[in-house]
């Protein structure tokens, strides 16, 4: 599981966990819910195989809202 894992963010490059989610990391985990999914990413963040970072994006407001900035949290393959 933790090579898949690795695979999915060498080949998509940086996500959050909900765009890992969109990308096929719910299948891979076998979980629906993103909580579930950031246990297994802070497995390999601890065994240093993946790098966190917080960023600063454009996500959804709220029906009926505009667009809101946000720090979010970012995954990534740890360069070598």
């Amino acid at each position: 599981m933790n090579a898949d894992i690795i695979a999915l963010f060498a080949e998509h490059g940086p996500m959050t966990v909900s765009e890992a989610m969109t990308k096929g990391l719910g299948q891979i985990c076998c979980t629906c819910n993103n909580y579930n999914a950031r246990y297994h990413l802070n497995q390999l963040l601890n065994a240093g195989q993946l790098a966190r970072r917080s960023a600063r994006r454009q996500v959804r407001g709220s029906i009926g809202c505009y667009p809101r900035q946000a720090n979010v949290v970012i995954y990534q393959v740890k360069p070598q």
